[in-house]
């Protein structure tokens, strides 16, 4: 699982890599003008140093976007709070929005009157009396028992 997650960041690394030093191997430095007055040349066509510049932040902004989208799309959904038992189930009430859902999936491991951390992902009511579920893939985290 892990050098899955790996090699998929040395790869977005070495792309990041190759997209912000590639436009920077064609800069050429400026060399000085031997004319006494440099004439000023009326053009309406950027100069390199504006087109290397915008490329450099084009380039930033799809690093920025990409870390971003990454973060995203790998982290894992989690809940943590006391698991109670009940007549249709376990359940378990999140610590951050109070909110109480019916656990599914993966129970072996959770126990109830402990305080513990669930992976995976939560799935809307069916109907408008049906409770939140959360659909279990593993516990993260056992606490131990949870504190009155």
């Amino acid at each position: 699982m892990i050098a899955k997650y790996l090699s998929r960041a040395v790869v977005i690394v070495a792309i990041n890599a190759a997209l912000v030093f590639a436009p920077f191997t064609l800069a050429y430095a400026q060399a000085r003008s031997k004319a006494s007055k440099p004439t000023p040349e009326k053009s309406s066509l950027p100069t390199r140093g504006q087109i290397d510049g915008a490329l450099a932040g084009i380039i930033a902004g799809l690093v920025v976007g990409t870390v971003v989208v990454v973060y995203l799309l790998t982290r894992k959904q989690t809940v943590t709070g006391c698991v109670a038992s009940g007549a249709d189930g376990m359940t378990i009430t999140d610590e951050k929005d109070q909110r109480t859902y019916s656990i599914a999936g993966d129970t072996v491991d959770v126990t109830p009157g402990h305080r513990i951390k669930l992976q995976g992902k939560k799935e809307k009511p069916q109907g408008p009396d049906k409770p939140y579920v959360w659909e279990s893939q593993k516990v993260s985290k056992d606490s131990g028992a949870c504190r009155p």
